[in-house]
């Protein structure tokens, strides 16, 4: 099928969040690595505006799916692979090799899953951590070491790892509305979102870090917590057939009698 007309848009601003991509790698390896990891940031933004772009202005193509998966992979998946081994990991030698390997590669599978079951993802929430989260988790832990000279570099190689296996697992994460930021909240909630973004102008780098990783602890607890309800609910299942096993012999010889 040939492509003879595109939403432009959506387009530019997923044009956008490549050129942040493909950037954020040109300065890492220039050594400038706040600013590279500044752009992946800026990108997660481009990221969000073309898809709400894309659904406001009813353009969702299957051009703009595929396009939208290719900029992801550079700007989520290679540009903090090659940040963080520029940073560190190349000091491990194969080991740094494998674990910039694995977070690549995890990326691209995800995005891949995510295209072929996108039609059956559920409304409020993602299968597998989201790869521009995944990203923002590695990116503004780089960014807090880097403000505050902190040294205990060995967190980035487990960090990607883990972010590798939830990316690729069937764990569920919520998108961004499901928190119901678009609907009436308490005054309280504003108060406390304008604090936020105060917070940011003056602590940029530790306020994305808490971000990000709220975002990820929330889920897995939420995972953890559903995963226990549904474990309880299965066991109350089996000792409610038991007893029905139980009882039944009894009915049949009031029956016979």
């Amino acid at each position: 099928m040939v492509v003879k007309k595109i939403y432009l848009l959506p387009n530019l601003v997923t044009t956008a969040n490549f050129f942040c991509g493909v950037l954020s790698m040109i300065l890492t390896v220039k050594g400038a690595y706040p600013f590279a990891a500044w752009l992946i940031i800026l990108a997660m933004i481009f990221d969000f505006m073309d898809g709400y772009l894309a659904r406001l202005s009813n353009s969702t193509s299957r051009f703009g799916v595929e396009f939208d998966s290719m900029a992801d992979l550079t700007t989520f998946g290679l540009a903090p692979t090659l940040l963080v081994y520029r940073f560190f990991l190349s000091d491990l030698g194969r080991l740094g090799i494998g674990v910039a390997f694995l977070f690549s590669v995890s990326t691209a599978l995800r995005l891949a899953r995510f295209n072929v079951q996108r039609h059956g993802e559920e409304k409020d929430s993602f299968t597998g951590l989201p790869s521009p989260a995944a990203a923002g988790v590695l990116v503004s832990t780089i960014l807090v070491m880097h403000r505050y000279s902190l040294t205990s570099w060995a967190i980035l190689p487990l960090g990607m790892i883990l972010l590798s296996y939830l990316m690729i697992s069937t764990v569920k994460f919520s998108v961004l509305g499901a928190f119901g930021i678009h609907k009436r909240k308490p005054f309280v909630y504003l108060a406390a979102a304008v604090l936020f973004f105060v917070a940011i102008i003056f602590y940029s780098e530790i306020c994305i870090f808490i971000g990000f990783i709220g975002y990820l602890g929330i889920n897995l607890y939420n995972a953890l917590f559903q995963k226990k309800k549904s474990d309880q609910s299965e066991i109350n299942e089996i000792e409610s057939d038991e007893d029905n096993n139980e009882i039944l012999p009894y009915l049949a010889d009031d029956d016979e009698s």
